[in-house]
């Protein structure tokens, strides 16, 4: 199954492709409105398409097996130095949230009035499945990736979880402050069964415990903890 990912919007595109079939994009916003909001260069692999919007901007497209995308999301969100374990687990919950959040947006665009009334509703996401930022899942290309992040995906390849027959929506956060939260209080009017409030006893010493598996911009958060 190949996904759409759109990159980056900007006034123009600054790419570079490469024999191998990967390609560089250039000035990538990451971690936008976040603190520790800035831009890099990042390397993806795939197809590129260069969308032209109706405002006259370009967003970058990137479409890609959903397997390979999620050895990015899962070392982009977390450090691809994790504990293979807590990698396997992300793979499995990460692959669940985009398949049911794809499934959800494309069912509403079809059933949307206008483009520009879906617009609206996914957030802007038009051409394209998912963004790379934070608002949906982060993925942020192959300089994130290594052999750890790709055993993970393949172990679990395919695995998601799966409540009464439905694939369930798995969200996550990095930190709970010591209690999860219910699903409806944090991000849809929904009620998941499976998704109730427990005790959280790791979120307690997330000063040593998150120190190995965040990337190095996220550990510019020093409160975790008691967000």
């Amino acid at each position: 199954m190949k996904i759409r990912v759109g990159i980056m919007t900007a006034d123009h595109i600054e790419y570079e492709c490469y024999d191998n079939g990967t390609f560089l994009l250039k000035n990538v916003r990451i971690g936008i409105d976040f603190h520790w909001d800035r831009r890099e260069d990042q390397l993806f692999e795939g197809e590129l398409e260069i969308m032209r919007n109706a405002d006259g901007t370009e967003t970058a497209v990137n479409i890609i097996d959903i397997e390979d995308y999620l050895t990015s999301v899962i070392s982009s969100e977390m450090a691809a130095s994790s504990p293979i374990e807590l990698l396997k687990a992300h793979a499995v919950i990460s692959r669940g949230w985009l398949i049911r959040l794809i499934e959800r947006e494309r069912n509403r665009k079809a059933t949307a009035g206008t483009m520009r009334q879906a617009a609206f509703e996914d957030g802007g996401h038009v051409g394209f499945d998912v963004c790379a930022d934070d608002h949906c899942q982060r993925y942020e290309g192959l300089y994130r990736r290594n052999e750890r992040a790709i055993e993970a995906v393949n172990a679990t390849r395919g695995q998601v979880l799966t409540f009464q027959g439905e694939i369930c929506d798995t969200r996550f956060s990095k930190c709970c402050g010591g209690r999860s939260e219910e699903f409806e209080t944090c991000w849809d009017d929904i009620h998941y069964p499976y998704l109730e409030s427990v005790e959280c006893p790791y979120c307690g010493r997330a000063a040593e415990a998150l120190k190995e598996s965040l990337n190095s911009y996220d550990q510019e958060t020093t409160d975790f903890h008691d967000w």
